[in-house]
């Protein structure tokens, strides 16, 4: 397993909908960060936005395939106002006075599956 040198960020499950709630899971060197949810479409449109404490987790061996298992940093129940369509994760954390930026993403829908 090795650890991560630099922030790093997944949002699970990858498909909700309205009252579902959704993890966010960072992992990186011990900091405090900033993550933004964001709907993706036609226009940018800022749905969330809350601060985690990041801290050092492992990343398994097999992660690409069996997935990282760290717990969640912060959860989100989506709210029915939000749109269905493609979600951004930005996690913005800052480290030696300069800004670094990691994504992840997650689809939200208004209708059960």
């Amino acid at each position: 397993m090795e650890t991560l040198a630099e922030p790093a960020v997944y949002a699970w499950p990858q498909s909700v909908v309205a009252g579902e709630t959704v993890g966010i899971h960072a992992a990186g060197p011990p900091a405090p960060a900033q993550v933004t949810i964001a709907r993706v479409g036609a226009h940018r449109e800022v749905v969330w936005r809350g601060d985690i404490s990041l801290l050092p987790h492992p990343v398994p061996d097999r992660a690409a395939a069996l997935g990282c298992g760290w717990p969640a940093s912060t959860e989100l129940t989506v709210d029915a106002d939000w749109r269905s369509g493609y979600y951004e994760v930005v996690l913005t954390g800052t480290e030696q006075a300069s800004v670094s930026r990691y994504a992840a993403s997650f689809a939200a829908s208004r209708r059960g599956r």
